[in-house]
């Protein structure tokens, strides 16, 4: 039997011809990148489009939950009293509502400056020293009366915001105080207001954090205070408290977040709020604002956004 073999010539590539394979392999090359680019962009539009539909529903679904809340407040007044706290089902989300008086958190405008410096000492952590100072800084930072000298040392550290010699008109104006950073900011936004008359802290709606302050930094006081507040014991506790910084007015101005977790994302939706006796309507908003934090493991991102 005769057998017969096959074998495979292999043919030279002339120089042109092998310039040409080198060129078709890098297009090849490139393509594939160009491809996994584009798929990797249009999932990242995919998720960017996901979470601007859940952050439209979820602002909607807030404020719904926070019109509940202002009905439930004017059926019932006595509900001033104190902090006020809420869930309201909604299609398949439950939404929790947490209303208090803005006389319950520190006042940027009226706080004196050791209240501000134990408040950065009991809720920012801050090193004494340097909470004395930075609590110096916002009181100069708000008085009428500062000193030309005061706006040269703004100068001389490179600042391009200077004092503004009169009140904060939001809390987001702290970040032009010398000495402030944004991640300080971050950490103690959430207890400062820059609404209300009164100085001192309205015990029955400040947080646990604010209590703190009250208590000495004794936070274990403070969160037994503040749940026993919340669950509506009479006759509360309060002898561990500070009494020199609180106050009994609960004021005209109010702070409600609402907050909805969709997508394995937490959207808070804030309004401020303050009564409307004299005009139409029952309640002027004075300030919104929209917070996203990621819910499924670590905290990833948080963006806030007022509008």
């Amino acid at each position: 039997m005769t057998r017969h073999h096959s074998v495979a010539r292999v043919v030279p590539l002339s120089r042109g011809q092998g310039a040409a394979l080198v060129l078709v392999l890098w297009f090849v090359a490139a393509m594939s990148l160009l491809v996994v680019s584009l798929t990797g962009t249009a999932r990242v539009d995919i998720k960017a489009a996901g979470l601007t539909v859940n952050e439209v529903r979820a602002i909607a679904l807030g404020d719904a939950a926070i019109m509940l809340a202002l009905l439930d407040l004017e059926s019932r007044p006595e509900h001033m009293q104190q902090a006020m706290f809420r869930q309201y089902p909604f299609e398949t989300h439950t939404l929790q509502v947490e209303l208090r008086a803005s006389s319950g958190l520190v006042n940027l405008n009226l706080a004196t400056e050791s209240t501000l410096a134990r408040f950065l000492v009991v809720v920012a952590e801050l090193p004494d020293t340097q909470a004395e100072q930075l609590a110096a800084a916002i009181v100069a930072w708000r008085s009428p009366s500062a000193t030309d000298d005061l706006v040269r040392a703004y100068q001389a550290a490179g600042l391009r915001q200077r004092p503004r010699h009169g009140r904060f008109e939001t809390v987001e104006d702290l970040l032009q105080v010398a000495g402030m950073d944004l991640d300080l900011y971050v950490k103690i936004k959430g207890f400062l207001t820059v609404y209300g008359q009164d100085a001192g802290i309205n015990i029955r709606h400040a947080p646990a954090e604010v209590l703190a302050v009250l208590a000495d930094g004794r936070m274990d006081v403070a969160q037994q205070v503040a749940q026993a507040l919340r669950n509506g014991e009479v006759g509360v506790d309060t002898t561990m408290l500070d009494a020199s910084l609180s106050a009994s007015g609960v004021g005209e101005q109010f702070r409600i977040e609402a907050s909805v977790e969709i997508g394995g994302w937490r959207f808070t939706r804030t309004r401020w709020v303050e009564r409307g006796s004299g005009h139409s309507a029952p309640w002027l908003t004075l300030q919104l604002e929209t917070r996203i934090g990621q819910v499924t493991g670590a905290v990833d991102a948080t963006v806030d956004m007022n509008f």
